[in-house]
């Protein structure tokens, strides 16, 4: 029972770190629409199958369908084929299938995804912080076994069905678009090409740089229109790093600042090399200095906590309390304080 306590309470502190997600939305009836709703996809890599890391501002514009499924239910097992057929319909339009299994050990999904030839990108939600989050009841055999919900294009959020997966995927389309219309990309593009789509501007730097110089027109074309949809991106991140910082929100203005460094690295434009100097600059000021030092603070106590044993698990809580007396204004302080009461519910 001991060992069994401390697997939770590890889990209860990691999970709650990478994956932590607003209050659940209150349950709508099925196929009933529901406001805008913000939560967090998992940035960890290591619960994520068959792609990188996804998150909902890289995907923002497009139509996301998440299929929640209990792997011990057989009728969906059965039903990969067809799900997995009619998404391939779907190839081309800005709509993307993900998979979602809560709950479960991750060496058993690892093998059912396998055995079951899922090539989507699959979420592992182990403490179905995304279910709760996403307002689907807990799945098990003695219930419900799946449930779909879906994130359209112009952001609203709706309860999908799975005897209308079709309409569902209908319904994640409205207002949804590609930064670039795949019919404009060369093929010898499309990956870099799907990289941006997804936000994964660094990988696809090289390969577009390489076509904008190339003396093809139809591939420096595509280059050139890749640079300057990424430009557009950047262009936007900019401004709302500048926004923060005319509102006096130095730390907001600081993430903004900095990732623009960090996700639009390889690109030769001048407001990333803009964004760098700025970050530095910013990283100077008292009020950012304490965000980053809170935040090395619990980056220790999350690692801290990894290793297991209530020896760990005691000198973790005392690093989370002292991020949230050293730093109490932080954004890193609510987190400690989330984590703390998480621990404390899993004993």
């Amino acid at each position: 029972m001991a060992f069994l306590r401390e697997r939770r309470l590890v889990a209860a502190v990691a999970l709650l770190a990478c994956c932590s997600a607003d209050p659940a939305p209150g349950q709508t009836g099925s196929g009933a629409e529901r406001p805008e709703q913000k939560f967090t996809l998992p940035s960890d890599p290591r619960l994520w199958h068959n792609s990188p890391p996804l998150s909902m501002e890289s995907l923002a514009g497009k139509g996301v369908v998440f299929y929640f499924f209990e792997e011990e239910c057989p009728r969906c097992a059965a039903n990969w084929p067809n799900l997995q057929g009619l998404s391939k319909q779907y190839e081309g339009k800005p709509v993307l299938f993900i998979g979602v299994n809560s709950g479960s050990d991750p060496r058993v999904l690892k093998r059912y995804l396998a055995q079951n030839r899922v090539g989507w990108p699959i979420i592992h939600d182990y403490d179905r912080s995304l279910e709760t989050a996403m307002g689907v009841p807990k799945l098990s055999l003695q219930g419900e076994v799946f449930a779909v919900r879906y994130v359209a294009g112009d952001g609203s959020m709706g309860n999908g069905q799975g005897a209308d997966f079709a309409g569902t995927a209908e319904s994640a389309l409205r207002g949804a678009e590609w930064r670039v219309d795949p019919k404009t990309v060369p093929p010898k593009l499309l990956s870099a090409w799907r990289a941006i789509e997804l936000g994964d501007f660094a990988a696809a730097a090289r390969p577009v740089y390489q076509a904008a110089d190339s003396k093809d027109d139809d591939l420096k074309a595509g280059g050139d229109r890749l640079l300057e949809a990424v430009q557009a991106e950047v262009t936007e991140a900019a401004e709302s790093a500048q926004e923060s910082l005319s509102e006096g929100d130095e730390w907001a203005a600081y993430k903004g600042l900095e990732g623009i460094g960090h996700q639009f690295a390889g690109y030769e434009f001048d407001l990333v090399e803009r964004a760098k100097t700025k970050a530095k600059e910013l990283a100077k000021s008292d009020a950012v200095k304490d965000q980053l030092a809170a935040s090395r603070l619990l980056d220790k106590a999350m690692a801290t906590a990894s290793r297991g044993g209530s020896g760990a698990m005691n000198r973790a809580k005392g690093l989370l309390k002292r991020v949230v007396e050293d730093y109490p204004s932080t954004e890193s302080a609510g987190k400690a304080q989330e984590l703390l009461a998480t621990v404390d519910a899993a004993r």
